[in-house]
C-alpha cells in the first residue's frame, strides 16, 4: 500500500525532503566558504559530506518503505547528535548551522507532537549552553547567544502550541465524526445522548439545551449536570426572549454573562464581532446560573431553540464554529425524531383506513347480504317453511364462512415474518367464489396465471379484497349472472381482471384513474385501495356489462 496514505509517514517524507535540501546547501556552502567550516575544516567537510549522503538514503528509504517509530526516533537522535557536533566544530555559539537546531524542532513537533517539541527544545537549549560554556563565549558573541537562545525557546512555544492546536482539532473532527448513530425511540433519551456528547466535545461541565417543537405548546429545558441528565416542560414564556434580539440567530460567547453589559463576541458573515450588552434574558440567567458561556442557534424544520454551553475555562472564538456544528447536528437528530414520530402516526392512520376498508368491503357487505337473507326468510315462515329452512341453512354457511374470513383477517394483523403465501389466497378466493354463488346466484369463475405464483400475506389481502370489490359490484349494482376474475402475475407486477356481462356502471366509456377520479366517477373504495397501492386502474363500461384491469407493481 502507498504510505502516502499515513499521516505520520507523509510527515517522514517532508522531513526527508527538507533534510537533503538543507544538506546539499550546507554542503555548497562549505565548498565556497572555507571559514564557514571553523577550526578543522576537513572534519566539517567530512561530516557534512556524511550528513548529505544519510540524508539521500534516508529519503529513498521512506519515499518507498514506511519508517517504523524506533527508525523515527533513532533518526531524530541521530539529527540532534549530527547537529551538535556541527554547531561545536564550526564556531561554536557564533555557528551558521545553527539553523539546523530549528529544523529538529519542527521534526519533533511533525513527529512526536508538542511533548515531543518540549523534550527536543529542552534538549536543544542544554546543548547550545553546554557548547557556549565550553567553548567560552567573548563580549562580542554574547549578544548572538542570547539572541539564538530566545529565538530558540520561542520557536519551540510556537511550535508547542501549534502541535496542541492540530492535535485538539484532530481530536475535536475525530469525536464529530463518532456522533452517536443513535436508534433512540424516544426524544429523552436522543437529546441526552446529543447533550453528553456536545459536553465531551467542548469540554464543558453543563450543557443546556432549549427548543420548542412545530406542533408543541410547551417550552422543552434538557440539560447535562456532573454528567447527569435532567429534562423539563415549562410555559412558552417562562423566560421571555431567552436571547437579545441582537444575537437572535447568530453565534456568540462571553466570559461573564452576569456583567452588564456583558462583553460579547458573535459570529456573523463566518467574522467574528464584538458587541455590549445583556446577552440573555435574566429569568434564564438566575435559573441556571450562567456566566461563562457559548451558544449556538438549534434551527431544524421542526424545532427551534438554542444551545447553550456553561462553564467552560477560557472560551475562545474557535468554540463558535464548533458550537455550530454541534448545534446542527442536535438538530438534525430532534428533526429525525420528529419525523419517526410523523411517520409512524401516518402509518398508524394508513392502516386504520386500510382496516376499514377490509372490513366494508369484505365481512360488512357479507353481513348487509345475510340480513336481506334473514328479512326473505321471515316472510317465508309462514308460507314457505321448507324454503325458509334452505334460506336458513345458506345464510348459517354465509355466517360460518364469515368467520373463517374474520379468523384469517385476525390471523394477517399478529405481527411475524412475511410469508410467501402460495396456495392460500386460491383457497381463499374460492371460498369467496362460492359464497357470491349462494348468496347472489352469481356464476364466478376465478383464474390465477401461473397457478404457481407466491404471494406475500400483505399483498395476496390486497388481491383478495379488490376481487372482493370486484364481484360485490357485479352482483349489487350491474346485476350480473356471470363474472370472471383473473389473476396474472409476473416478475414485476399483478394485473387483476375483473370482467361481468351485467348493464355496466351508470357511464359508458374507457376511463383510467385519474379521469375517474377527475370526473368522481367509479367504485370509491376500490379506487381508494389501488391508490394506496400506487397502481394503475382502467374501467370500462358498456350496457353489455363492464371490465375492471387493474395493475400492481411488486
Amino acid at each position: 500500500m502507498d504510505t502516502a496514505f499515513f499521516p505520520q509517514d507523509r510527515a517522514e517524507r517532508l522531513i526527508a525532503i527538507n533534510r537533503l535540501i538543507l544538506a546539499i546547501f550546507s554542503l555548497a556552502a562549505v565548498w565556497l566558504d572555507l571559514p564557514v567550516a571553523g577550526r578543522d575544516v576537513a572534519l566539517a567537510m567530512a561530516l557534512v559530506e556524511l550528513y548529505t549522503l544519510y540524508a539521500l538514503l534516508v529519503a529513498l528509504f521512506v519515499w518507498r518503505k514506511s519508517a517504523t517509530p524506533a527508525l523515527r526516533l533513532a533518526s531524530h537522535v541521530f539529527d540532534l547528535t549530527l547537529v551538535s557536533l556541527f554547531v561545536l566544530l564550526t564556531h561554536a555559539a557564533a555557528s551558521p548551522f545553527f539553523a539546523w537546531f530549528v529544523f529538529s524542532l519542527f521534526c519533533a513537533t511533525l513527529r512526536f507532537g508538542p511533548k515531543g517539541t518540549a523534550w527536543t527544545a529542552g534538549i536543544i537549549l542544554l546543548v547550545y549552553l553546554a557548547i557556549g560554556f565550553h567553548e567560552g563565549i567573548d563580549a562580542r558573541e554574547a549578544g548572538v547567544f542570547l539572541i539564538r537562545m530566545t529565538y530558540l525557546t520561542t520557536a519551540a512555544l510556537f511550535l508547542i502550541y501549534l502541535g496542541a492546536w492540530q492535535r485538539r482539532t484532530h481530536g475535536e473532527l475525530s469525536q464529530l465524526a463518532a456522533w452517536p448513530q443513535t436508534r433512540a425511540s424516544d426524544s429523552g433519551t436522543l437529546v441526552r445522548e446529543a447533550l453528553l456528547m456536545a459536553a465531551r466535545l467542548l469540554r464543558v461541565p453543563r450543557v443546556l439545551l432549549v427548543w420548542e417543537g412545530q406542533d408543541e405548546p410547551w417550552l422543552q429545558v434538557a440539560w447535562i449536570e456532573e454528567s447527569r441528565f435532567h429534562a423539563a416542560r415549562e410555559a412558552p414564556d417562562r423566560y421571555g426572549a431567552i436571547v437579545h434580539p441582537d444575537l437572535d440567530g447568530k453565534s456568540f460567547l462571553t466570559r461573564d454573562a452576569a456583567a452588564i453589559p456583558a462583553a460579547v463576541v458573535f459570529l456573523s458573515d463566518e467574522r467574528t464581532r464584538p458587541w455590549r450588552g445583556e446577552p440573555l434574558t435574566a429569568a434564564l440567567r438566575e435559573r441556571f446560573a450562567i456566566r461563562s458561556v457559548v451558544s449556538s442557534k438549534v434551527a431544524g424544520e421542526t424545532v427551534q431553540g438554542r444551545l447553550f454551553f456553561l462553564d467552560r475555562a477560557g472560551v475562545h472564538h474557535d468554540d463558535l464554529v464548533l458550537g455550530e456544528i454541534v448545534a446542527r447536528l442536535v438538530a438534525a437528530r430532534l428533526d429525525q425524531l420528529d419525523l419517526a414520530d410523523r411517520m409512524r402516526d401516518a402509518a398508524v392512520t394508513d392502516e386504520r383506513i386500510r382496516l376499514a376498508r377490509d372490513l366494508h368491503d369484505g365481512l360488512l357487505q357479507s353481513l348487509a347480504g345475510a340480513a336481506l337473507q334473514l328479512e326473505t326468510i321471515h316472510i317465508l315462515l309462514e308460507r314457505d317453511p321448507a324454503a325458509a329452512r334452505a334460506r336458513l341453512r345458506t345464510v348459517q354457511e354465509i355466517i360460518a364462512a364469515d368467520q373463517s374470513e374474520l379468523r384469517t383477517f385476525i390471523t394477517q394483523l399478529r405481527p411475524r415474518p412475511a410469508e410467501a403465501a402460495e396456495g392460500v389466497l386460491a383457497k381463499r378466493l374460492g371460498a369467496l367464489a362460492e359464497r357470491f354463488e349462494r348468496q347472489w346466484g352469481l356464476a364466478v369463475e376465478i383464474a390465477i396465471n401461473p397457478r404457481s405464483s407466491r404471494f406475500a400475506d400483505s399483498l395476496a389481502g390486497e388481491i383478495y379484497s379488490i376481487v372482493n370489490e370486484g364481484l360485490s359490484n357485479a352482483a349489487k349494482h350491474a346485476k350480473a349472472s356471470r363474472v370472471r376474475a383473473s389473476i396474472a402475475a409476473d416478475s414485476e407486477e399483478v394485473v387483476i381482471t375483473i370482467e361481468d356481462n351485467g348493464r355496466g356502471f351508470p357511464f359508458f366509456g374507457t376511463f383510467d384513474l385519474a379521469e375517474l377520479d377527475e370526473q368522481k366517477r367509479g367504485p370509491v373504495t376500490l379506487k381508494e385501495r389501488i391508490a394506496s397501492l400506487s397502481g394503475s386502474l382502467v374501467l370500462t363500461s358498456t350496457e353489455r356489462g363492464s371490465r375492471l384491469e387493474i395493475a400492481i407493481l411488486l
